[in-house]
């Protein structure tokens, strides 16, 4: 039984698809949006965030993977002072690029 208890700790997590990544309260005002919405916006730079994408050898749900990455987006955002976000295309391997933008101009 010592012998599959990780296993079906890795079971459990996967199965429940929660998010253990929290929103922090200074992104709670980061919008995430297409590029081509943004493109009114002035560019502040860019960020890359990552999650695992697999636990051991089982793949995570690409929903929650999906929900992770938006949440680190916009925190990285908001550290770069920014209130938008874009991403600059798919996730791969649990790791996407956003564009980082300022689109309320005089402050939030």
């Amino acid at each position: 039984m010592k012998k599959q208890f990780p296993l079906l700790i890795a079971s459990a997590l996967l199965t429940t698809g929660c998010s253990l990544v929290k929103l922090s309260p200074q992104a709670d005002h980061v919008r995430l949006m297409t590029a081509k919405s943004a493109s009114h916006c002035k560019v502040i730079g860019t960020t890359t965030v990552s999650v695992l994408d697999k636990i051991l050898f089982f793949e995570r749900d690409k929903k929650t993977i999906l929900e992770e990455l938006e949440i680190l987006a916009r925190n990285s955002a908001a550290k770069l002072g920014g209130d938008t976000a874009s991403p600059d295309g798919a996730p791969v391997a649990g790791e996407q690029s956003y564009t980082v933008y300022q689109c309320i101009y005089g402050g939030h």
